[in-house]
């Protein structure tokens, strides 16, 4: 009887045990309210997600599940490849496609590392006491306390924050002097968090704020605005965004675009796009992302090439064009040339001014022509003085 427990417990001892094992946490006897407030799930995922161990090996992904200090979240540069987490019905984050994130928790410090990519926030009620979440890139952390927005990590060097609602407080630091720099970002405005680093020097150089507008909000982020009135509500209300009435087809499009431009990424060649364009360098310095997004946001649309291979091809283009407009040049000429021939020809047909040549056909042919009538003494006898006038076209009456 007693070898029989022993065995009960040592198998409920190594079933504990491999269940502490396989989550890779240490063993709690329960979880705290604390715990609870500060814990991030996973909510759901689309496309190819990816989810990894703090040691790097690739966990099961189930819908709900809990997410631990050093997880790591990619999402694959596949189309609608998606990754939802959430505090609560409340506080939700949503990673895009090509990004990556790890999740980082101290006691009652929980942050949500963007290290490439973009992730979409929306924290719809401010948290409560023994909450804290910040969202951090490689740049700059800001919290999130009761907000919504857009993050993008564009390198190591640039964070762009598009607020939708709310105030956020950011901190900006510099990676290789450790320098910190604060700023407010408010509901409506676009931040450009850079640190530069062309002249070896480290310095922080630039901290932009622009005025957000819709065509700067990213399709994965707008396929959550419909049927999200709450959301959208508390958009306009307080950054004047009207994305209310956003529909499912518009995002989609949003969404299509945006994996259009994914794919110039791919080819961008900032050497290339430096070299030919001095007048955006001017501006923008060499760093390679602030090159890219002078080229989304106005090089696309001026028809500047990101790399010798574009500008070859739209040379190529460019010939073809002008070549095909001297064809059409050419045409529209022969058809001119056709309609002056054409006309010309029906005005010897109907007599025109010239008597000599109606005579001539008349005088040949025997008798009137078609267009008009002509007086003939070898047909006409001069007994009838009364001969019928010239019809249409005109004519000659020739004794």
């Amino acid at each position: 009887m007693r070898s029989r427990k022993m065995l009960h417990k040592g198998m409920a001892f190594i079933l504990a045990a491999a269940m502490l094992l396989g989550t890779g946490v240490p063993a709690v006897a329960a979880e705290t309210k604390s715990d609870a407030a500060n814990a991030i799930r996973l909510d759901k995922t689309e496309g190819t997600v990816s989810l990894y161990g703090q040691d790097g090996n690739v966990l099961a992904q189930s819908y709900g599940m809990r997410l631990y200090h050093g997880n790591r979240l990619t999402t694959e540069t596949s189309k609608r490849s998606y990754a939802w987490m959430k505090l609560d019905d409340n506080k939700s984050v949503k990673l895009n496609a090509s990004s990556e994130a790890e999740i980082r928790k101290n006691k009652k410090k929980l942050e949500v590392v963007l290290l490439k990519g973009d992730l979409f926030f929306d924290v719809s009620k401010p948290l409560e006491e023994e909450e804290e979440l910040n969202i951090r890139t490689a740049t700059m952390v800001m919290g999130v306390r009761g907000t919504s927005g857009i993050l993008t990590a564009v390198d190591e060097n640039t964070t762009i924050l598009k607020l939708l609602d709310g105030v956020v407080e950011g901190m900006v630091k510099n990676p290789d002097t450790g320098e910190m720099r604060s700023l407010t970002v408010h509901a409506g405005e676009k931040a450009r968090f850079s640190v530069l680093d062309d002249n070896g020097d480290g310095s922080m150089d630039r901290v932009q704020v622009e005025k957000l507008v819709t065509k700067d909000l990213p399709g994965f982020a707008m396929t959550e605005f419909p049927g999200n009135s709450a959301l959208t509500d508390r958009i306009y209300q307080e950054s004047g965004l009207d994305v209310r009435k956003v529909t499912k087809e518009q995002a989609d499009s949003a969404v299509r675009w945006d994996e259009a431009a994914a794919s110039i990424r791919t080819y961008f060649d900032p050497q290339y796009y430096a070299s030919h364009n001095p007048d955006v360098t001017a501006v923008y310095g060499q760093q390679a992302s602030q090159l890219y997004q002078h080229y989304v946001d106005y090089g696309q649309y001026e028809e500047r090439p990101v790399s010798a291979e574009e500008a070859a091809l739209m040379a190529q283009d460019k010939e073809k064009d002008y070549q095909a407009w001297l064809e059409f040049e050419a045409m529209l000429a022969k058809l001119k040339q056709q309609e002056q021939e054409a006309q010309a020809a029906q005005d010897r047909d109907s007599g025109g001014n010239d008597a000599a040549p109606t005579v001539a056909r008349a005088q040949s042919s025997g008798g009137a022509q078609s267009g008009g009538s002509t007086y003939n003494p070898n047909t006409n006898p001069p007994a009838n003085n009364q001969q019928q006038q010239p019809q249409q076209g005109g004519g000659t009456n020739n004794p």
